[in-house]
This record gives structure tokens, sequence and C-alpha cells, in this order.
């Protein structure tokens, strides 16, 4: 299902998001409109920061089957890696502190310090041809959901804002708030997917089914 380079780059020290990778087998599977794109980006806001992953894909077996993955590196734009204290850069591609932390300061801040240096960065290794049809895709974890709803909504309208004209592909429905209970699954799965454990489409939708179930979600 996917190369030893592939697993290698996935699973890399701090660099493998397993509810990113996730996020994404789900999204193709149950996607409402055909992606021709051969890229696709998906931003994880953490509680501690946020992080974007470029993959591309293609399929095996014509499209019947789960796509082949591959994560691009950081040092596919190196110069564009966000830096720390000014100094060296993150070994992913990341901006501190987390979004959460965005709600109370100027609206141009979220932006500006970030998900702009993320999309930067992920604009260099995709082709600029290519880009207005690539998804980008974000969801938020624990800093989020605990904030009161109010501000919540007020952080994820703003987030979306920036999607929209970030000149990716981007439909309302694609930021949005997992749950703790959906974190554990989306674990499972890609676990199970790096092993090759995960064949087509209806084995990872009974993978989700069987998971979710085993931690009491829907």
């Amino acid at each position: 299902m996917i190369s030893n380079k592939s697993a290698f780059v996935l699973c890399g020290p701090l660099q493998c998001s397993l509810l990113a990778l996730t996020a994404l087998l789900l999204f193709l599977l149950w996607k409402r409109a055909p992606i021709t794109a051969e890229y696709v980006a998906v931003i994880d806001c953490g509680s501690s920061g946020t992080r974007i992953y470029v993959y591309t894909w293609r399929y095996a077996d014509g499209r019947r089957g789960i796509p082949d993955l591959e994560l691009i590196p950081p040092l596919a734009a190196p110069d564009l890696v966000p830096k720390k204290s000014g100094t060296s850069s993150y070994n992913r591609v990341e901006t501190l502190p987390g979004v959460d932390s965005f709600v109370d300061r100027p609206e141009q801040d979220l932006e500006a310090l970030a998900l702009g240096p993320l999309l930067t960065w992920a604009r260099a290794v995709i082709p600029a041809r290519q880009l207005p049809a690539v998804p980008i895709l974000l969801f938020a974890t624990a800093g989020v959901r605990r904030m009161p709803p109010a501000r919540r909504q007020l952080l994820m309208d703003r987030t979306r804002d920036v999607l929209r004209r970030s000149g990716f592909r981007f439909e309302p429905g694609w930021a949005r708030i997992i749950s703790g209970t959906d974190e554990g699954v989306y674990g499972w799965i890609a676990i199970n997917y790096l092993r090759g454990h995960l064949d087509g489409p209806t084995s990872l939708a009974v993978a989700y089914a069987t998971a979710a179930a085993a931690r009491g979600g829907g």
C-alpha cells in the first residue's frame, strides 16, 4: 500500500500526524465532489502549535482502492519552514502557539503569524497551475475544543476566511473541530493503514465503524 520510502517519511520522528493522515483518508473516501488534484494539504491545529502536511497520492489500481500516500518533507522548501527562536527551523512545518491563542488578538495576526507561514510553504511545494484544484483541510483539536462556544465559533469563522482566500480549493465544511473520540479513532485507523491492513474503501469504512464503536463513538 505504501512504499518503504513513504512509510519512513510518514512516520519519521515528529513528522507523522495520525490525525492528519486519517482525516485525509476519510476525506478521500467520503468526499462529495470528485477530486482530480495530485496533492492535498492538511492543517492540524493542536493545543501547542499548528502544523501543515502536504501529501501526494496515486491509485495503484485505478480509483477502486485506497490511494498510496507520500508526505512532502519540510526540506522541499527549507527556506520557508518557520523558524523558532529566530535561529533554527522546526523539523516539521509548524507555527507556535496554537490558534486558540489568537482569538483575542487582531484578526490579521491569525493569518500573518499562525496560518500564513504554513500556507506560504505549501504553495512553494505544489505546482502553481494545480493550486486552485488542491483541497485544503483543517482539523482543530483540544485547544480549540476547550474554548467557550462563542469564542470557538469566532475563531473557526476567521480560520475559514483565511482559507477561502488562500488560493487552494476550500469549502467551509473542510475546516472542523475533531472530538476526543475521533482523535483516538483516527489514530487507530492511521496505524492500520501504515501497517498495510487496509486495502480498499470497504475495509477503511469497516475500520472506522469498528474503532468508533469500540471507543463509544457514533
